[in-house]
């Protein structure tokens, strides 16, 4: 090969490194750190020795990873693991496997398996009709029902079954004036169904018949005292704030 062809080839050669240098360079200052860590690489590609280029494309690996990094966090705070995960999986090429990126994706991998198993966990004991043990495991997946849809509706079947059994039998004992237990029952209804209309109104007819009892104990207090007037008064507003 002749020399001028040589000293040709090595011109295009400069050429082409230094407009990659220049597109790295722009890419870097518009922090678009993908596009740069690609430029960097083709002057490296032409020019393997060049100092200021390997310089420049570790900081474009290390803001790249950094970006990718503070996605892969939000998403996941957010509640969208699976997104999460790939967006760790691009700051882990773009970083060139930082180590501590490697750690936080494999933590949060850690943590999607488990409530995955919580998950099949809970579907299980639904099957069998433990609706209490399925809420229970349900619990620490909900905030994550963007990553696992299943869990929506697995845990409103969980909590309507559980939200039944406890309002069953709620009349019998009330007409029983077993009202310690029916509260103890209501209680756990409006666990399941915060605000329940159903359940509200039992809690009201409740304390209804709670405060007509007290005003009959203290009618017959009064009574005891020969305080007649006292005791029919009192006697008249327990029957009034009967349900």
């Amino acid at each position: 090969m002749s020399t001028l062809r040589v000293l040709a080839l090595l011109l295009v050669a400069g050429c082409a490194a230094s407009q990659a240098r220049w597109r790295g360079d722009d890419a870097m200052a518009e922090q678009r750190y993908d596009d740069a860590i690609e430029h960097y690489l083709d002057v490296l590609f032409v020019a393997p020795g060049d100092e200021e280029a390997a310089a420049s494309l570790t900081r474009a690996r290390r803001s790249a990873g950094v970006l990718h990094q503070r996605r892969a966090l939000d998403l996941a705070t957010a509640g969208d693991l699976n997104a999460a995960l790939l967006a760790y999986d691009q700051a882990i090429r773009a970083s060139d496997g930082d180590p501590r990126i490697t750690t936080e994706r494999t933590e949060l991998l850690v943590m999607v398996v488990a409530l995955r198993g919580a998950l099949v966990r809970a579907k299980s004991a639904q099957q069998k009709g433990d609706c209490e043990r399925a809420v229970s495991l349900l619990a620490p997946v909900m905030p994550y029902a963007g990553t696992f849809a299943e869990a929506v509706t697995l845990d409103a079947t969980a909590r309507a079954t559980c939200y039944q059994r406890q309002l069953a039998g709620v009349a019998e004992l009330f007409e029983l004036r077993s009202l310690a237990r029916v509260s103890k029952r209501l209680d756990a209804a409006l666990e399941y169904r915060p605000g329940d209309a159903e359940a509200t109104r039992w809690r009201a007819r409740v304390v209804a018949l709670e405060r007509a009892l007290e005003l009959t104990r203290a009618g017959n207090g009064l009574l005891m005292k020969a305080d007649w007037a006292g005791a029919e008064k009192n006697f008249s507003a327990a029957l009034e704030a009967l349900p």
